[in-house]
This record gives structure tokens, sequence and C-alpha cells, in this order.
């Protein structure tokens, strides 16, 4: 892939690619197409944690393996794709001779949209990453409806372990990837096999324990290394909680913070992320269906 990236401009970019929607199977999601237009999609749409594995080939061109011990991506979602639809990643180019610093990056159609924006990182930068720069406020619980007793700081999943991948995870996971590194397979720098970004965020997504009444969607993610990167095969447990529950115009939202650890307790790394849930067609809001 290394070889498809074009430098101009200061910015970095990546090859081409199309939407994979793995998850079009699922006929009560967003991603199926009866579903995704019931709720004004143009039709079955791609989660936006899919596009994140276009970052990391751009992370190791820029900042080497490294970006997979100490790195980040953090992206807030634009506009949906539909599968098969292209889109590509774009990195801005960093000043040379840095060590731990940040860089602003997007997704992009053909046709200039921008599918998701934020920032890549390495190290410690000085600077907050693109979601650490928004405000995150939470709506008095009698303004919501789907997420009705839902609260900031509720315990959302305590430690627990997660399910050791077998090979055959790791071929969903290529199947459901836009762009793939033969270090998820194995032969890494670590000796073994890297989990791929939008698996991992997959791997860390934490949720209420309750229904949730309404066609849900993801509306931004940041995944950090802090001591990683996280290797397939390694017995690891996840945690997470609420951080921020709220409601917009067409949705009701909220935020999560989950942590992936070692078995010994080490923190590999963490994930903010943000769900909506659609007003339209939730039974909890008639007046808009």
């Amino acid at each position: 892939m290394t070889e498809e990236m074009t430098a101009k401009e200061g910015f970095l970019y990546g090859p081409w690619r199309e939407g994979v929607n793995a998850a079009a199977s699922m006929t009560t999601s967003i991603h199926d197409d009866a579903v995704g237009k019931s709720v004004g999609m143009r039709g079955g749409v791609v989660a936006g944690t899919v596009h994140l594995d276009l970052f990391a080939p751009l992370a190791i061109k820029v900042f080497g393996p490294r970006w997979f011990e100490s790195g980040s991506v953090s992206m807030f979602y634009m506009f949906a794709i539909l599968g098969g639809e292209k889109l590509r990643a774009v990195l801005e180019l960093p000043p040379p001779d840095t060590t731990d610093f940040q860089v602003s990056t997007r997704a992009e159609t053909p046709e200039g949209k921008t599918v998701m924006e934020g920032t890549l990182s390495v190290g410690n930068p000085e600077e907050k990453s693109h979601l650490r720069t928004l405000e995150l406020k939470s709506s008095p619980q009698e303004d919501l409806r789907i997420l009705k007793g839902l609260n900031p700081g509720d315990i959302l999943r305590p430690r627990q372990p997660v399910t050791v991948w077998s090979e055959d995870d790791v071929q969903t996971a290529r199947a459901g990837s836009e762009e793939w590194l033969d270090w998820y397979e194995g032969g890494s720098p670590w000796g073994g096999a890297v989990i791929n970004p939008s698996r991992l965020a997959w791997i860390m997504h934490v949720y209420p324990a309750f229904p949730l009444k309404a066609v849900p969607f993801y509306g931004a993610t940041e995944i950090r290394f802090i001591n990683g990167p996280a290797m397939i095969g390694e017995p690891y447990a996840v945690s997470g909680k609420a951080v921020c529950v709220g409601t917009g115009g067409r949705t009701e939202f909220y935020w999560t913070d989950s942590e992936l650890r070692k078995s010994d307790g080490t923190l590999v790394a963490t994930m903010l992320h943000m769900h909506r849930l659609m007003k339209k067609g939730s039974p909890l809001y008639p007046e808009l269906t």
C-alpha cells in the first residue's frame, strides 16, 4: 500500500478504496437498506469505525510502527457512505525531525465530501486530540426518552475478559476491512499478529444494559494506544462507562470511555466513542413517524 500513497502540498493521500458494509445483513440496523432509508439515509450505510483501517498505513508511513504502541486516531463522523462507494484517507504531513506530534486528518469522497475528520498523533503531543477538544454536554433526564435512565458515570461494563481470537475471527475481520496489513495476520515487529483498528473498536464497545428503542449508529471514535499494540491471542479484559448523555435535533446520544487491559492490569488502549440513536422511527417519538 505504501507505494500507492501520494504526497502533495503538505498532505499524504492514500489510495481510493471502496466502502465495505460488513453489517449489511443486520436487517434491524442502519446498515440495512430498508432501515437506512426509513430514517432518512440514502440506504444501508457503512459503519464509521470500518474506515479507521484506512489510516493505519498512513500512520505507519509518517509515524513508523511506534504508532501502534503510543499513537491515536480521533475522528468525528461527518458523512455516511454506502457500500461500494469510494473514499480515501488524507493526512497532514508533520514538520521534519519531530518525535511526539499530532496532525490533522480526514477521509474524503471523490466528490470532495468529508466522510470524517480529526487527528492522528504519536507519543504525548501538547495538543489535545480532535475529540478531546469537544465540549461533552449532558442533557437533563426529563429531556430524554430513548436514553432515559442512563447517566454520566454509569458503569456499562465492569472489567471482563474478552474472547481470544481464532483464525476464523481474523478472516472475518479481513473480509470486513477496507485496508488490510500483513501485520494483522502475523510477522509484525512485535512478533505476532496485531489487531486492526476497526476490529479493536468493535472489541472495546460498551452499551447500556436496557434495550434502546431506536435505530443506532456511530458518531465519533478515538482509539489511543497506551502500551500497545493490541495483539491477537493475548488475554485481555475490557471495561467501560458512560461519560455524557444528551439529546439534539435528530438524535439522542451517549459517549462512552472504555479500556483494554492485559491480564496483569496493564492498560493497553483506551477508546472514547459516541453512539447516536435516531429519533425518527423510534416508538418513543411518535410525532416523528
